[in-house]
């Protein structure tokens, strides 16, 4: 499944004028937490997978089948390698921060 080139990148803008750092790149959609194997993670590492979700591919198969625009931002809530899982990562930017940019994003993507 793949987003919505154009409200990625107004996505993006808004969060990086907003002071907002980002990282763009594919991510490995696992349905089920704590499921994720070494072998896994080795795997999708390798491949350049920079993030984890679990309710992506959900979103953007629905917006595939109803034709629609979609775009994913992620919170970085932890950090995941084949040596340890750091859990709760104290990253500075949380989804209330990110909210109003993200709002703005889309109010002018769909003026």
């Amino acid at each position: 499944m793949e987003t919505t080139p154009k409200l990625t990148d107004r996505l993006d803008s808004a969060l990086t004028e907003s002071g907002i750092g980002t990282h763009r790149g594919p991510t490995w959609s696992m349905g089920a937490m704590y499921r994720e194997t070494i072998p896994e993670i080795d795997h999708y590492a390798s491949k350049g997978i920079l993030s984890l979700g679990m309710a992506e591919s959900a979103l953007l198969a629905v917006a595939a089948y109803r034709r629609v625009d979609a775009a994913v931002v992620h919170e970085v809530g932890d950090y995941l390698t084949t040596d340890e899982w750091e859990p709760n990562a104290d990253e500075p930017c949380s989804l209330p921060t990110m909210l109003d940019p993200t709002i703005e994003a889309l109010r002018t993507y769909i003026s």
